[in-house]
């Protein structure tokens, strides 16, 4: 099992879903860990994706977040609170915020491996703390962080934010003045999202230390193919062709899915 973690817009979600990707399946040297030549994905019914798979599988860190129920909206906030009170700030937050929520990702992390050949979580872990606890859960977890240059993932966060609210009818301006990001940070400008970035999401990651088993990194700065070798380099898979097209719409089916999502929730 893998956890891929980075900054928010590093390009977490984009690594799964290209060990994920339906395809020819084949087995890297000297390893019983099977990979995927991805295929083409504009033919895939998304709901039916779990059985059409047979190697990798990748499981979205954020999902509890996206659900509605009394112990997911619980579990949500005390991850929430976690990072905007404090590990954004380069604090340590009480485990009792953040500790229920990893119980329940890595259960699910847990009951998803026993039917696969290899699991990749995607999932933000900025604290050295929270590391060594998914550890005690997942002895044996392997944790990849995706290093990028901070435009880079600024601009690809405004990307996915701005095909996020297209769904909703929404322009990136309505959500600024929606979010009170105005009263921050002043009128929406690339400058002022820029600084917002820095400020709620691109602070308070804690690195690696040596001592620490089982953690690597690979710089995914380059993106599309180059990115996407980098991280095949880094599990020591072989590089194969990549569907870049389809991997694009597949994280846009993904944000009108979360977009709907949020909308019917809010009626």
């Amino acid at each position: 099992m893998v956890l891929i973690t980075g900054w928010s817009g590093a390009g977490k979600t984009t690594a799964g879903n290209y060990l994920e990707l339906p395809g020819k399946v084949w087995r890297s040297a000297g390893s019983d860990v099977l990979h995927l030549e991805v295929g083409d994905a504009s033919l895939l019914d998304w709901s039916s994706l779990p059985r059409l798979v047979h190697g990798w599988k990748h499981l979205d860190g954020d999902n509890i977040m996206h659900r509605k129920d009394a112990e997911s909206l619980k579990l949500t906030e005390g991850l929430t609170t976690s990072f905007y009170s404090y590990w954004f700030k380069n604090l340590s937050a009480p485990p009792e915020l953040w500790k229920p929520y990893l119980d329940a990702l890595m259960q699910q992390c847990l009951e998803q491996r026993a039917t696969a050949a290899g699991l990749a979580v995607t999932f933000s872990v900025y604290r050295r703390k929270a590391r060594e606890y998914l550890r005690q859960l997942v002895p044996d977890l392997r944790i990849l962080r995706l290093d990028c240059d901070p435009e880079v993932v600024i601009c690809g966060a405004l990307e996915r934010l701005e095909t996020y609210l297209r769904n909703k009818n929404k322009t990136v301006q309505d959500w600024w003045r929606e979010a009170k990001k105005d009263e921050i940070y002043g009128e929406y400008s690339y400058e002022s999202y820029t600084k917002m970035q820095m400020t709620e999401y691109l602070s308070g990651m804690e690195p690696f230390d040596p001592s620490e088993p089982g953690c690597s990194c690979c710089d995914v700065t380059q993106r599309g193919t180059q990115g996407l070798d980098a991280i095949a380099d880094a599990l020591r898979l072989k590089r194969q062709a990549v569907d870049l097209q389809g991997l694009k719409d597949l994280e846009r089916r993904r944000l009108a899915e979360l977009a709907q999502m949020h909308s019917e929730a809010a009626r």
